[in-house]
């Protein structure tokens, strides 16, 4: 494809690209930043462009692809930190029997999970290691680390959700 008509392309390309970013639940700035990460990498290959059947599908497929790769980059949240708000909110004692017994539960399954499991999820939550980390002080793969992490929250989560 020739500068011409990649220029005559580009706007709507970019367009959808930020709207695709968009339905993931990103804010328009992040968007916009993926959008424009988008048309840099289809500038890279905007002479094969021509060899792709429809080049919107293609940005589309970019731009899906650099939200998850953003959202994999990102940083989890500590639950560490709670807001000042929430901190000062005070609890009745059948609240905080509520809370020792759901801790006690959640606790138990815990206990439940396959050894590795159980190994990566408090690596994970407790210390707080990224997945290379962990990855390295086991001897594991870091994509099997993300596998394992995922099949250990989705057990509790169903769990969580049978008791509910």
């Amino acid at each position: 494809m020739d500068e011409k008509s990649f220029e005559h392309i580009a706007g709507r390309l970019r367009d959808r690209a930020a709207m695709q970013a968009r339905r993931f639940g990103l804010d328009i700035a992040d968007a916009e930043d993926i959008a424009q990460d988008v048309m840099l990498r289809m500038w890279q290959m905007r002479d094969d462009l021509d060899r792709f059947r429809s080049p919107e599908a293609l940005a589309m497929t970019i731009a899906r692809r650099q939200v998850l790769n953003s959202f994999r980059r990102r940083q989890p949240e500590s639950m560490d930190a709670v807001p000042a708000d929430l901190a000062s909110t005070a609890y009745g004692p059948l609240e905080d029997i509520e809370d020792k017994d759901n801790e006690e539960w959640l606790a138990a399954r815990q206990a439940r999970l396959p050894e590795t499991w159980h190994t990566i999820l408090y690596m994970r939550q407790v210390e707080r290691c990224g997945g290379s980390e962990i990855a390295a002080r086991l001897g594991i793969k870091e994509s099997s680390v993300r596998t394992l992490l995922a099949r250990a929250r989705k057990i509790l989560l169903e769990k969580m959700k049978e008791r509910r």
